[in-house]
């Protein structure tokens, strides 16, 4: 997903040390990492994702959670209008691309305050707060350096 200075650009775009610190480490580490898609099935069920996502029902606009308001920041800076958005949907959503190139362009019109709430309602659909997202990053981060599992080729190449 990119440099170690893109991370930290987008760490540093983001008001919340500990927000930053975690998006920094994902996007540095995990981002670049040949087994990031199978380690997001510990985080969040992605299929499930997938159907809120594709769901006509619209989420309601409360309690929007710390990661949420985050991941659309992040989302509205950096992925919005990047030339690689429907394939990473097509990798990390749905193998069929033309649905990829549907979501990619829905994703693109919504404004930065209806992604916080559908990104919201994507959470609590699955019971996930800031917490409890940041335990299992963490957790995942912890078994991953005991394990030795990064595999990551970025820092392979740097040596």
């Amino acid at each position: 997903m990119g440099s170690d200075e893109r991370a930290d650009e987008i760490g540093k775009s983001l008001q919340n040390p500990i927000m930053s610190w975690l998006a920094r480490k994902a996007f540095s580490d995990c981002g670049n990492c040949a087994n990031r898609y199978t380690c997001t099935k510990e985080i969040i069920d992605i299929p499930k994702a997938l159907e809120y996502l594709t769901n006509d029902e619209a989420p309601e606009p409360t309690n929007l959670s710390l990661m949420s308001r985050t991941t659309a920041q992040i989302f509205d800076e950096r992925c919005r209008y990047c030339i690689h958005l429907k394939g990473c949907i097509n990798k990390w959503f749905t193998s069929d691309k033309e649905q990829a190139k549907g979501i990619a362009e829905q994703l693109r019109e919504l404004p930065k305050e209806n992604m916080t709430i559908l990104i919201n309602g994507i959470l609590k659909d699955q019971n996930l707060t800031t917490i409890r997202i940041t335990f299992r990053l963490v957790k995942l981060w912890t078994k991953c350096w005991l394990n030795g599992m990064e595999t990551n080729a970025v820092k392979m190449m740097k040596g």
